[in-house]
């Protein structure tokens, strides 16, 4: 299925061809000429409404309604305040990515330093070190971020779903592929968290994500097992991160900070 243009939104499954609105015909209305009706004495007569109003049939269009057999494509392209939000997104992600790359080689320059202020400033210069390397995951999330909503900006980075005609953006899918684990890994190194609830963590992370991808290509029911599918894979996640939380908060493991 491709994507019809907003002049023939309506998509038809026997032909394959992009069709318009269709017009709509207002029913046909019949008024009855009202009854003689008595008061007491006195008799009125409403003759002068008619015996009976001429039926009449109004065309008028209407512009929520695909014929029979036709998949209204209206809404599933990004429209222009769409890319407008895209752009903007891209330009908010760039600006942060550009920050923390500029805070990272701070941290960088300050862990280098060997000298006399690195001696009298030994609490400095170990959170330096401590936060070298989440600053610099932070830098590359941001980086990834930009350039997906670069490229979703641009029109591109998206397949037509055959089923409903909807975009599809895959490159969002690819962006959390390579962002969300690198923010488990840099909340894993502040929660010092071991090597292997690490791994396990970034590896159910992937799963969800996967998941996700699957249950958005797809219509129906089906689409909702995947996506419960992928909160399971995503309730661990959430659960050891609030126990890495806790810990920190009660072990105050980071005198420094």
């Amino acid at each position: 299925m491709v994507s019809c243009p907003p002049v023939a939104p309506c998509y038809s499954k026997t032909s394959g061809q992009c069709v318009g609105f269709e017009a709509y015909v207002e029913p046909t209305q019949t008024y009855a000429a009202p009854q003689q009706q008595a008061y007491g004495a006195q008799q009125q007569t409403y003759a002068d409404q008619g015996a009976q109003q001429t039926s009449y049939r109004k065309l008028r269009s209407r512009t929520d309604s695909c014929p029979v057999d036709t998949i209204d494509t209206s809404g599933n392209a990004v429209g222009s305040t769409g890319r407008l939000v895209l752009w903007i997104g891209f330009g908010i992600f760039f600006l942060a990515a550009a920050y923390y790359m500029c805070m990272f080689y701070h941290f960088h320059f300050l862990n280098e330093l060997e000298d006399e202020w690195a001696l009298a400033n030994r609490a400095q210069t170990e959170l330096s070190q401590f936060l070298a390397a989440p600053t610099l995951h932070a830098s590359l999330v941001c980086l990834v971020a930009s350039l997906a909503y670069l490229t979703m900006a641009s029109g591109i980075g998206f397949y037509t779903n055959c089923v409903n005609g909807r975009q599809m953006y895959y490159v969002r899918y690819i962006d959390w592929l390579i962002t969300t684990p690198m923010m488990l890994l840099a909340l894993c190194h502040f929660g010092n968290a071991r090597t292997v609830l690490t791994n396990y963590l970034i590896s159910m992370d992937i799963l969800m994500i996967l998941s996700g991808l699957i249950g958005a290509t797809i219509d129906g029911g089906e689409k909702w097992v995947f996506f419960g599918v992928a909160m399971l894979f995503f309730l661990p996640v959430i659960y050891y991160l609030l126990v890495l939380y806790s810990q920190i908060l009660d072990n105050r493991m980071y005198d420094f900070l």
